[in-house]
């Protein structure tokens, strides 16, 4: 996708997770991947947080062929999952994206499990919780990314948002969260 972060899950049964989009301008190549490795199916997605570089195509699959928010040609996920939308986005991509059918999307809660056929699909950290609650002095959007982890045939990969690992004033969630689940692949 470029600068961003897109990630489309296929479960060897078929079903499809999309986890962020990439930017705007990315749109037709997550419409022709999911084309090409999903047979154009999406189950489920998840968005990390809405910085436009993940948040971007997102939107413009999920409203549809029309180009248009709240249409009914909108794709609409069995599952669709984010962080706490307090209203702190106030881009036009962020209004689009209140605007879908699809949304709001599901709160993601630490522990949450995702449907995708055969493969274990975890949520590990959202909102800033870790899964002992939110860390103090957490308000950052890339700070309170959504992060998955999805195992699968023996192997565990990790979507990590923009989870901050401290510095330039933002708090280090990466490493407590890497002692909380452990190894990944």
């Amino acid at each position: 996708v470029g600068q961003g972060d897109g990630t489309l899950v296929v479960a060897p049964t078929g079903e499809a997770l999309l986890i962020d989009g990439g930017p705007r301008d990315a749109a037709g190549v997550v419409r022709s991947a999911i084309s090409t490795f999903a047979r154009g199916r999406l189950d489920a997605v998840v968005l990390s947080h809405t910085d436009a570089d993940h948040l971007g195509a997102l939107v413009e699959l999920l409203q549809g062929e029309d180009g248009s928010p709240g249409t009914s040609d909108d794709l609409t996920p069995l599952a669709a999952s984010t962080y706490a939308d307090d209203g702190g986005c106030d881009s036009q991509l962020c209004d689009d994206a209140r605007d879908l059918l699809a949304w709001p999307f599901e709160t993601a809660q630490v522990g949450d499990v995702l449907p995708l056929g055969d493969a274990l699909v975890e949520i590990v950290a959202s909102d800033g919780d870790l899964g002992a609650g939110q860390l103090a002095g957490v308000d950052g959007d890339n700070e309170r990314s959504v992060v998955v982890r999805v195992s699968f045939g023996g192997r565990t990969v990790l979507v990590t948002g923009d989870l901050t690992g401290g510095g330039l004033g933002d708090a280090d969630l990466e490493l407590p969260l890497a002692n909380r689940i452990g190894r990944v692949d």
